[in-house]
């Protein structure tokens, strides 16, 4: 699953534990959880994790760009879109999927989720 960041950098998470976080600027718990999924990043990306913050905003860069210089986070954040939400399953927010090295669906979370229970859903799988 191949995603843009906002900077416009190739994100890849081949061969890496893949955690796709679907958010959007308006969602509470998403933001509530935010603070906590850069602290796993910064922690577990050198062991091979590779996180991606999907925004679903409808309006796009233009109110996602100024609220990450808010809320600035660790990991690169892209923009998700209908299409994305679809091929993911995605209708209430916040979603975050957790795929294994090989790219094979893991666990998924829908609605607020503990950084406890995400954690160990990541360690399972680096």
């Amino acid at each position: 699953a191949g995603f843009t960041a906002l900077d416009g950098s190739a994100i890849d998470g081949t061969g890496k534990v893949l955690v796709l976080d679907f958010w959007a600027t308006w969602c509470v718990p998403c933001i509530q959880e935010m603070p906590q999924l850069s602290h796993m990043y910064r922690e577990l990306s050198p062991k091979g994790l590779a996180l991606v913050g999907v925004a679903m905003d409808e309006e796009g860069a233009a109110v996602v760009k100024p609220f990450l210089i808010r809320h600035p986070v660790d990991y690169p954040v892209a923009l998700g879109s209908e299409a994305v939400g679809q091929k993911y399953g995605v209708e209430n927010l916040p979603v975050t999927i957790v795929f294994d090295r090989s790219g094979k669906l893991l666990k998924r979370f829908d609605g607020y989720t503990k950084e406890s229970d995400l954690r160990a859903a990541i360690q399972a799988a680096l």
